[in-house]
């Protein structure tokens, strides 16, 4: 399940309970964003027994935002933000984007430099993974 709205233990739970296995929540706290996981909702994901899938999505609203530049900052930003939730190496993460594949593959291969995700070349980066 895809949500932007933040979980508590009592929320979470209650997803678990109905038969959710993982939640997709999205990378921006250290940013500021309104719909960002925090460190105390990871805590809850985790208690709750919840997979948890990270999502990258800013807003890209005009087509020169897709450029090399751009793909290289939001990578880093995002490679930060889950450093800074504490994902291991190899976490997934899930990058809601454009459909211009060559500006995507410079971005998922920024990722795999990293040394902080796994990347695939196919569009379907999104397997739940615990963390």
């Amino acid at each position: 399940m895809d949500c932007v709205t933040r979980l508590a233990t009592q929320s979470a739970l209650a997803l678990k309970s109905a038969g959710i296995a993982a939640v997709g929540r999205y990378l921006g706290c250290c940013s500021g964003s309104w719909k960002a996981l925090t460190p105390a909702e990871l805590q809850a994901i985790h208690k709750a027994g919840l997979s948890l899938l990270l999502i990258w999505e800013t807003n890209p609203t005009f087509a020169g935002y897709f450029s090399f530049a751009q793909g290289l900052s939001d990578a880093k930003e995002a490679v930060g933000e889950a450093g800074y939730l504490g994902a291991p190496k190899g976490s997934a993460l899930r990058w809601i984007s454009t459909p211009k594949r060559e500006i995507c593959l410079r971005f998922l291969t920024i990722f795999a430099l990293s040394g902080r995700v796994s990347v695939s070349t196919s569009w379907a980066l999104t397997v739940p993974m615990p963390l």
